[in-house]
């Protein structure tokens, strides 16, 4: 019973419960497709995010904040993916020795 995977479960729960309402599965179609429909769109509102997630951007939580309360005018949007994309350049920090030698 461990071995059942959770995205098989929600595809069954899901089928049950419209076939159980009596909807039948033609609305199960039409949800599953508006469903489908809404993470592709999410998908795209959240490109920046993702893109700084991938290349492990070290302002990701920024990137994610810009994206999510200011994507939706567009100018937000191609701010954080211009900034998504930008080279994540590392801090490098040196320490100086101050002893004198000899």
């Amino acid at each position: 019973m461990k071995n059942l995977n959770p995205t098989i479960i929600a595809v069954v729960a899901i089928l049950l419960l419209a076939v159980a309402f009596g909807g039948g599965l033609g609305d199960l179609a039409r949800t599953l497709g508006g469903l489908f429909g809404l993470a592709i769109v999410a998908a795209y509102y959240f490109l920046p995010t993702i893109v700084a997630w991938w290349r492990g951007h070290h302002n990701m939580l920024a990137i994610f904040v810009l994206n999510l309360l200011l994507g939706w005018s567009g100018i937000g949007w191609i701010a954080a993916l211009v900034w998504a994309v930008t080279a994540s350049v590392p801090v490098v920090l040196v320490q100086r020795d101050n002893s004198i030698a000899g």
